[in-house]
């Protein structure tokens, strides 16, 4: 098996080989050449797993320490997370959660093997309960099935009236 920094090489030569035949102009390709060699040797001197390579805190310290934007590392997290590579793109609107909503996460994602694209939606759905929880100032280890039951008619109203035009009953029916 290859060790992180081999991987990560292999990777970058198959996503610059892949632009070539998707038709990517040439100096994109080299662009992002030059870019994701860059990427190849901050990785080797910070000793990064491969778990580690793709996400949004290496990604930022990699833009702190060269001081600039690099969609081109983006771009190789979203062709190997196609490719199955990895299990999720680096993704820059990334919201972090409370710990144990992380854990809940991580759990689904490692465990029960949910795909990445639910846990991302998944995890805008406990983002909106958070805020919800926050907003009311009610614990989450008080969390009882009315409170549970507004939450739901809260978030879900938009949608409800977007979608058919309806409305959802008030607050004061539970």
């Amino acid at each position: 098996m290859l060790n992180s920094d081999e991987a990560l090489k292999h990777a970058i030569s198959d996503y610059l080989l892949w632009m070539e035949a998707e038709g990517y102009r040439h100096a994109r390709v080299e662009n992002d050449k030059d870019t994701l060699d860059q990427f190849l040797r901050f990785v080797q001197s910070e000793k990064y797993g491969w778990d580690e390579i793709f996400t949004l805190k290496t990604l930022k310290s990699f833009q702190e320490r060269y001081d600039s934007v690099h969609a081109s590392v983006r771009g190789l997290s979203r062709y190997l997370f196609d490719q199955k590579r990895i299990r999720r793109p680096i993704e820059m609107n990334w919201r972090w959660l409370p710990e144990i909503y992380e854990q809940y996460l991580d759990y689904h994602e490692k465990r029960k093997q949910v795909p990445y694209p639910q846990i991302n939606h998944i995890r805008g759905v406990i983002a909106a309960l958070h805020d919800y929880l926050k907003r009311n100032e009610i614990d989450l280890s008080l969390l009882e099935i009315d409170t549970s039951m507004l939450f739901w008619w809260s978030f879900l109203s938009p949608l409800c009236r977007r979608r058919v035009g309806s409305t959802v009953p008030s607050s004061g029916a539970f």
